[in-house]
Formats: structure tokens, sequence, C-alpha cells
């Protein structure tokens, strides 16, 4: 993907697609880590850019002992990491959305 950047805001090519989703009921046990993997609903032509957050109104602070990251990604989908850094079992829901040519 070729990315152009002009007056402070991208300019994505025609054939440019973006996906999104919301996983939910992915456990990430305590002091541990879980994998889901993700299947994209159409298929790009190659990997893409997929970044991915929580989403939570908690303010509890052992939030702060949690992460996600991609852990691999593929034209079809990618594989969701949750690490949990704290004493207790969390089931967050992850935001989603890929960027990239569309097959």
């Amino acid at each position: 993907m070729t990315r152009t950047r002009a007056y402070g805001h991208e300019h994505f090519a025609e054939n440019c697609g973006v996906l999104s989703g919301i996983e939910s009921g992915n456990t990430a046990n305590a002091n541990a880590y879980t994998d889901k993997a993700v299947t994209f609903p159409q298929a790009f032509a190659e990997a893409p850019v997929v970044v991915a957050c929580f989403v939570t109104d908690s303010t509890a602070a052992t939030m702060g002992g949690l992460a996600v990251s991609i852990a691999a990604r593929s034209a079809t989908g990618f594989t969701l990491r949750l690490y949990n850094n704290t004493g207790t079992d969390r089931t967050p829901p992850v935001a989603w959305i890929a960027v990239g040519k569309l097959a």
C-alpha cells in the first residue's frame, strides 16, 4: 500500500479497503496471555495493517495491567493476543481495524 501525506491527513488508493470488528468473550487468565484467531469477512490481496484496542468504560487501575497486540497477520485474518499482568481474569472486548488492498 502506498501512502501519501497531504496537509495532515492520509489519502488512500481506490482499491484500499477498511474492515473492522469487535471481538468479545475472550478471557485472559490472571498473569497469562491468550490468543484468538480472527478471520476477515473479506480477504485482502496481502496482509493488511491491523490495529487493535480495548473497548471499556472501566476505571479500575488494574486495567492498566492489560495489553493487546497483533501476533500474526495474513490476507485472510490475524491472531489477536491479550496479555494480562494482573491477579484477576479479565474479558475485555477488543475493537480492531484492518486497512489494505482488498482481493
